[in-house]
């Protein structure tokens, strides 16, 4: 007569085996956001509330005339503009957390989440700023889903000269893919000490910082825009860009009593504009 055995593929088994929930949790892998602390950020001010709009007035060059004999001289009638930051995004992240579900999970739910709600805002931003990187019209090389070639990242850094821009790791810099990096590391000026990426090496390294190119920082993220089978990557000036955040991003919380919930908000206002064309280079690459 045959025995059946207790295994663990008897369904009778399974009623007695326990189901365990850790208290930690794996959190979703995230964007290296790093072109917010790349642009220009001097009309972030911390009395800025009214209005959604800032004007931002230009001057232009002057000029310098040959002064004649016994003829009065011509005074400058330059026609000024104003460019225009427009701060009208309203962008927040938000949770509700019902008492059963914090009460029945050995996981501070509130923590986990609370931490988790700057990251959206973040990315928006972010978002924002890779968006602009194809306006960049006077400027543009490469070509879509092909790694640069040096004689493109030469070009993009003849441009930035040409325009009279200062190029160094503090004030200008390349912003580019994972795969475009892969190729970048190919590249002897980039690896090789003593070549470029040698160059100014005071630059304190931040988040996606991974080395310096003629005379400029390289930035790696994956939070650019695609551009055909690539994506649009930059070199680009500090004042190419504008960011303002009239509200820094805030956290309020609150109970709800018909919910039986808390809740949890995160929100901020904010604007980018381009601001100098030529400063900035559009590359179109892997």
């Amino acid at each position: 007569m045959a025995v059946a055995n207790i295994s663990r593929a008897g369904s009778s088994h399974d009623l007695w085996l326990p189901e365990l929930w850790t208290p930690e949790v794996q959190l979703a892998t995230k964007n290296k956001l790093v072109i917010a602390p790349l642009v220009d950020d001097r009309w972030n001010k911390p009395a800025l509330k009214l209005g959604d709009t800032i004007r931002v007035p230009t001057v232009t060059n002057l000029t310098s005339r040959t002064k004649s004999v016994d003829t009065a001289i011509t005074f400058e009638t330059n026609a000024e503009s104003t460019i225009n930051i427009t701060v009208n995004t309203h962008t927040y992240s938000a949770i509700r957390i019902e008492d059963i579900a914090e009460l029945q999970t050995n996981v501070n739910l509130r923590a986990v989440y609370t931490n988790e709600l700057a990251y959206p805002i973040a990315l928006a931003i972010d978002d924002s700023l890779a968006a602009l990187f194809t306006g960049f019209t006077t400027n543009t090389v490469g070509t879509a889903g092909v790694n640069m070639s040096d004689d493109d990242m030469l070009l993009a850094y003849q441009k930035l000269l040409e325009a009279d821009t200062e190029v160094t790791p503090s004030m200008t810099n390349w912003v580019i893919s994972p795969k475009e990096f892969a190729g970048l590391y190919k590249h002897d000026k980039f690896i090789t000490a003593g070549k470029a990426t040698e160059m100014f090496r005071d630059v304190k390294p931040g988040r996606g910082f991974v080395g310096v190119l003629y005379n400029a920082g390289v930035h790696v993220t994956n939070n650019l825009d695609a551009s055909g089978s690539g994506t649009s990557a930059t070199l680009m000036h500090k004042e190419a860009i504008a960011l303002v955040v009239s509200r820094t991003p805030r956290m309020q919380t609150d109970y709800d009593i018909f919910h039986l919930s808390d809740v949890v908000v995160v929100d901020a206002f904010y604007g980018s504009k381009e601001m100098r064309d030529k400063y900035g280079v559009s590359i179109l690459a892997s």
